[in-house]
C-alpha cells in the first residue's frame, strides 16, 4: 500500500473505487505526511582527551581600516579538550593564510593536537571521495606532515560535526567584532585579537569547574611538541619568466634577474611576500602586491642587461628608478677639468734658420 500512496497517479478517490478504501481523504493525507516525515537527528554529547583533537573554521568579518569599511576573513582554531581559542584575521582565505593561521595557533597554544577537523575546504581537499575518504591537496599533506598531525573532514553540508569551533566563531563575532573595530592596520587588529584570546584563557565555560587556561595547562603536556624546523606557510606555483624577466602571479607581475629570462621557475606565495626560486636558491623577493594589474620591478635585476644596453637606463620601468638614478649620478659624476690656457710656441726663429739654410 505504501508504494501506491507514494505514486503521484493514485488519488484518494481511486482508493475508494478501485481498492474499496472506506476512510476519509484527510486520513490518507495524514498517513502520507507521516511516511514522508524524516526523524529528527539526535546529537551525542561528546568528550575528548587532552591533545586529542582540534577544529578549524573561517568566518567573514568587517572592520574600519583607514576610515573605510573592509571585509576580512577570520581564521579560528579551538582545542576540543580545553576550549582554548586562537583567532587571526587575513585579507584572503587562501592556502597561505590557512597555513599561517595554523602556525600561529600552534605557537600560541604551545603544541600541536593529534587530529584537526575541517570542512571540505579547497585549501586542504582536492576531491571528495566515498564516505570519509578525501584526496587531499599535496601542499596541505606536506604541511601537516611537517607538524605531524592527522586530518579529519566533515561530511558535506554537515557543519555540526565541528560544532565546537562554529560556536566559538559566533562567540568571536559577538565579542571581538561588536562594535566594529577601528584600526590603522591589519597588524594592529591581530594584536588586539591575540589579546582577546589571552583574555579568554581566564574565562570559565558553562558546566566547567576551571578556567580555559587551567584546562590548557593540563592539555599542553599531551600536545605534540613544536618541530625545530617548521614548514613554510606558502603556496608553491610553477611560473615562467618572459622576455622582460617578469613572472606573473594572479594579475600582478614581479621581476627576476635578467639572466633568468625565458626560464621555468617556482614562485612561493606567502601572505606578505613573493619568493621566486630556481629550486636551488631564492633569486628574487618582492613585497606581495595587494591590488590588480600592478608591477614590482627591481633595478638590480637588470644590471647585467644594462651593461649591454646602457641607453635603456633612462626609461627602465622600475620601482626604485629615481633612487637608482640619483645613486648613479653620485657613483659616476660628470668629470670637471680646470681650464688651462697654453700659449702657442714662437716658431719665427725656426723659420729664419730655414731661410738661411
Amino acid at each position: 500500500m505504501h508504494g501506491l500512496l507514494a505514486s503521484s497517479d493514485i488519488q484518494p478517490g481511486d482508493l475508494k473505487t478501485e481498492l474499496g478504501y472506506s476512510g476519509s481523504e484527510r486520513g490518507v493525507r495524514a498517513l502520507v505526511a507521516g511516511l514522508r516525515q524524516k526523524p529528527k537527528e539526535v546529537f551525542l554529547p561528546l568528550a575528548f582527551e587532552p591533545g586529542e583533537m582540534a577544529q578549524v573554521d573561517w568566518a567573514e568579518v568587517s572592520i574600519i581600516l583607514g576610515g573605510q569599511r573592509r571585509k576580512l576573513y577570520l581564521f579560528c582554531f579551538v582545542l576540543n579538550y580545553s576550549g582554548a581559542l586562537y583567532c587571526q584575521a587575513f585579507e584572503r582565505a587562501n592556502q597561505e593564510a590557512f597555513f599561517e593561521g595554523h602556525t600561529q595557533a600552534f605557537r600560541f597554544l604551545g603544541g600541536v593536537p593529534e587530529t584537526i577537523t575541517y570542512d571540505n575546504l579547497t585549501s586542504a581537499v582536492k576531491r571528495i571521495l566515498e564516505g570519509k575518504n578525501r584526496e587531499e591537496n599535496e601542499r596541505f599533506v606536506a604541511f601537516r606532515s611537517g607538524w605531524l598531525f592527522d586530518s579529519r573532514f566533515c561530511n558535506p553540508a554537515r557543519g555540526n560535526e565541528k560544532g565546537r569551533v562554529e560556536n566559538m566563531v559566533k562567540f568571536a563575532e559577538r565579542n571581538f567584532f561588536v562594535p566594529v573595530p577601528v584600526v590603522s592596520s591589519l597588524d594592529e587588529l591581530n594584536e588586539q585579537l591575540r589579546g582577546c584570546c589571552d583574555l579568554y584563557l581566564s574565562h570559565t565555560q558553562a558546566r566547567k569547574e576551571k578556567t580555559v587556561g587551567d584546562y590548557l595547562q593540563q592539555e599542553q603536556p599531551s600536545l605534540l611538541p613544536l618541530p625545530e624546523y617548521q614548514p613554510e606557510c606558502c603556496r608553491i606555483i610553477s611560473v615562467k619568466a618572459n622576455q622582460s624577466s617578469l613572472v606573473q602571479f594572479e594579475t600582478n607581475r614581479y621581476s627576476v634577474p635578467s639572466e633568468y629570462a625565458y626560464s621555468s621557475l617556482w614562485l612561493k606565495v606567502f601572505i606578505d611576500r613573493i619568493e621566486i626560486t630556481n629550486q636551488e636558491q631564492v633569486i628574487a623577493v618582492h613585497t606581495r602586491l595587494a591590488g590588480r594589474f600592478q608591477e614590482s620591478i627591481r633595478f638590480e635585476h637588470y644590471r647585467q642587461a644594462l651593461e649591454r644596453k646602457p641607453g635603456g637606463r633612462k626609461h627602465l620601468r622600475t620601482v626604485e628608478k629615481e633612487s637608482h638614478e640619483e645613486s648613479h649620478k653620485k657613483e659616476e659624476p660628470i668629470p670637471r677639468y680646470p681650464q688651462v690656457y697654453v700659449q702657442p710656441p714662437n716658431l719665427a726663429q725656426y723659420r729664419q734658420l730655414l731661410r738661411n739654410s
